[in-house]
């Protein structure tokens, strides 16, 4: 993983000064519509300096109009302030450095799993940031399991297990690390929508901002 962090970081770096860069990978994979005036997180001397309350990690074509959007939602009626991108992004253009810094600015970072999320690289790159920013920055990580068993991330099956068999073909320098934060996101504790409020994903979402309500306040 530390090989994937640190092209990351590199390329976070090299960009720090340019601004209008956008990803070239698929679209809103992850979080930057900042909306609302005030979040909950606290800082101190001896705590990180938190920007954002959530970041949200997902694939859009899976959730952007449906969970994800309705979560955010939810999150921005409880004065949450959310980072999230939902925008159409060209194909053949980088995502800028506003993105990782929102990631290390978060507080908290969900992670949505979904049938593709793990098609796209873009997002498992973002996958490996996170996870290492919850090392090294204390950042609740909370995955949310959407339409996918909680172990298919973990052990890498049926979907997760197809899409790393393709990116062994062009990426395969970074699958290993990818593989290793998908472990490590899949063996935290999180919420399977399937089995939460039976079902019932208005019900679900608003257990899920109450947790998060309540670990903001902590």
């Amino acid at each position: 993983m530390e090989k994937v962090v640190e092209q990351l970081e590199k390329a976070l770096d090299k960009q720090l000064a340019t601004s209008g860069l956008r990803r070239n990978d698929d679209i809103a994979c992850a979080a930057h519509d900042h909306q609302g005036q005030s979040g909950l997180s606290q800082t101190s001397s001896t705590s990180p300096s938190w920007k954002y309350d959530v970041f949200i990690s997902f694939r859009g074509e899976d959730t952007r109009k449906t969970f994800v959007d309705h979560l955010f939602f939810t999150l921005q009626d409880r004065q949450i302030l959310t980072y999230k991108d939902d925008e159409l992004l060209p194909r053949g253009e980088l995502i800028g450095p506003s993105l990782f810094k929102a990631i290390q600015e978060s507080r908290i970072a969900i992670i949505v799993f979904s049938q593709n999320y793990a098609n796209s690289s873009w997002c498992l790159d973002e996958l490996a940031f996170i996870m290492k920013n919850r090392d090294e920055r204390r950042q609740t990580v909370i995955p949310i399991f959407y339409d996918v068993e909680p172990s298919e991330p973990r052990k890498q099956t049926r979907y997760y297990g197809e899409a790393l068999a393709r990116h062994e073909l062009e990426n395969r320098n970074k699958v290993e690390s990818w593989r290793e934060a998908l472990v490590k996101a899949g063996n935290l504790s999180g919420w399977d929508l399937r089995t939460v409020a039976n079902g019932h994903e208005a019900k679900a979402i608003r257990k899920i901002c109450d947790d998060i309500s309540q670990k903001l306040l902590n």
